[in-house]
């Protein structure tokens, strides 16, 4: 992921909210914008598993669907009561939300 304040806050509160809770640890690669997105691109579009999840932006949203890179998350998000679709900020989910809804 990107190497910003809030990923890095993100990566602190991951063991203490996270991983405490499932019991996964979670190991995160922080770099510069352009490395990760350089980066992650290379790893996806090879193919190579080197990561289980990254973290993307509105930008790369759309190639990454396209290339057929992204997995739904419904059948997760269905099964988690705490989750709320509304808890996303509107201007996120416009952002995020391809032609076919």
């Amino acid at each position: 992921m990107v190497n910003n304040p809030q990923m890095v806050e993100l990566q602190k509160l991951t063991a203490k909210h996270f991983t405490k809770e499932t019991g996964i640890k979670v190991k995160f690669t922080t770099l510069p914008e352009n490395d990760v997105r350089d980066k992650i691109g290379q790893d996806f579009a090879n193919q190579a598993g080197q990561y289980d999840a990254a973290t993307i932006s509105n930008y790369e949203a759309p190639i990454y669907a396209k290339n057929e890179w992204l997995e739904p998350l419904d059948r997760y998000t269905k099964k988690d009561k705490a989750f709320d679709q509304e808890d996303i900020l509107p201007s996120l989910r416009e952002s995020l939300t391809g032609e076919d809804g």
